[in-house]
């Protein structure tokens, strides 16, 4: 007789699952995910990890849990009006608040560990990002069709963008090196790239 199948029904998530990755997050920044263990995440969420995997069942479920719920308090923010008349630079400005929230509290090591060893997680931060630029590209266009912005190749600003989202933000030894925080990376990005195109400054 074979052994019995460990693969139980799980609980649902609830809002207390959603406490623990909130809580968890922060405690990831600076670990190797890689090696970490279900017995390590059980420990830093403070429950045995029998009651862990009551709603999980591997370590890569957790973490795209916790990207999954970081994202989903971000999207209640991300605001994009199709006015006809928009404030481009209120709505710039929001995206960059937007952008900046939610690169707070996250390490470049953190993101590049989800990267290169948990796809699933990563791609929830993908996609999240995909949205983004979304966002990003209709400003873009509705800018340089109002003449708010020089009339600059949409492609290659978005081009760009992608080149920063997805490599620089996960550059850990460029951030090391230069002793330069994520956030503050990703402002300076944002403020550079905003009066750039802003035809107000010449």
């Amino acid at each position: 007789m074979g052994r019995k199948s460990l693969d139980k029904k799980r609980k649902e998530r609830n809002t207390k699952t959603q406490k623990w990755a909130e809580d968890l997050l922060p405690k990831l920044q600076s670990l190797s995910l890689k090696d970490i263990t279900m017995d390590e995440l059980a420990k830093l969420i403070g429950k045995s990890k029998s009651t862990v995997y009551e709603y999980f069942k591997t370590k890569g479920e957790i973490l795209q849990y916790v990207a999954e719920i970081r994202v989903a308090n971000l999207e209640q923010y991300r605001v994009f009006s199709n006015s006809n008349e928009p404030d481009f630079q209120h709505q710039y400005q929001q995206l960059i608040d937007l952008i900046c929230k939610g690169a707070q509290g996250i390490s470049s090591h953190f993101l590049h560990e989800l990267q290169m060893h948990y796809p699933d997680a990563w791609s929830v931060i993908r996609q999240y990002l995909d949205h983004l630029l979304e966002d990003i590209r209709k400003i873009y266009q509705l800018g340089i069709q109002n003449k708010v912005f020089h009339p600059v190749s949409v492609e290659l600003l978005i081009n760009l963008d992608e080149h920063f989202a997805t490599n620089m933000i996960t550059n850990e030894s460029f951030l090391k090196d230069h002793q330069i925080p994520l956030e503050t990376l990703v402002k300076d990005y944002l403020f550079l790239k905003f009066n750039g195109l802003n035809m107000k400054f010449q």
